[in-house]
């Protein structure tokens, strides 16, 4: 008789079974696209930090921020 958490263990392997795996050379494209888009996302959040002046201004002048 098998334990609950080894039934766990064996519905988990037939789950990702059920899916290819990655060759390598999708495994570092895949690697390469996360690494960029965490680059892009950090670029995005410096630039946001910068015009937080520029929104407080146009709302202190009543402008409206375009950006």
């Amino acid at each position: 008789m098998s334990s609950p958490s080894s039934d766990m263990v064996r519905v988990y392997l037939q789950e990702i079974g059920r899916y290819p795996m990655l060759t390598a050379d999708q495994e570092i494209a895949y690697g390469r696209q996360v690494q960029q888009m965490m680059a892009i996302e950090q670029r995005k959040n410096e630039l946001a930090q910068q015009l937080k002046p520029c929104k407080k201004l146009c709302k202190a002048l009543g402008t409206r921020f375009i950006f």
